[in-house]
This record gives structure tokens, sequence and C-alpha cells, in this order.
């Protein structure tokens, strides 16, 4: 037997308040798991928000890293 038509099964033999309870539980996880996989940004994001973050990049920035001269032709 499917675990559907077990469960169906167990929550059809339940007295009716005890059904709506089942309801209501069902329906508070779906509402907790569309309020956490849709979560709005704490704040909103302004254009140079940023702003002085990277201070200090240094000269060579864009040379190659030594780690990986084995790679390089």
């Amino acid at each position: 037997m499917s675990q559907n038509k077990v469960w169906l099964q167990e929550f059809e033999e339940l007295p009716e308040e005890q059904q709506a309870q089942v309801i209501d539980f069902v329906h508070a996880l779906n509402q907790k798991t569309k309020k956490n996989s849709v979560s709005e940004p704490k704040f909103k994001r302004r254009f140079g928000c940023g702003q002085g973050i990277f201070s200090a990049i240094s000269s060579d920035f864009d040379e190659p890293l030594s780690e990986f001269q084995d790679y390089m032709p």
C-alpha cells in the first residue's frame, strides 16, 4: 500500500475536529516553506552602498598567480 493511501486512510479515521487540525497544520507547514524560500532582503540596496569596501587593491591584482605556473603555457 502506498504512503498516500495509508495517510488518507488514517486521516479519514480521525474525527472531523482532528481532521481540521491536520489540515491547519499542513497549511501552516506550506506557508512556512513558502516564506523561507522567498525571503525579502533585510534592506534595500542603493547605488554606491559598497563604496570604500575595496580600499586597498594591490598593483599586481591582474597578474597570474604563481601557484598556477605549472598549468600555464
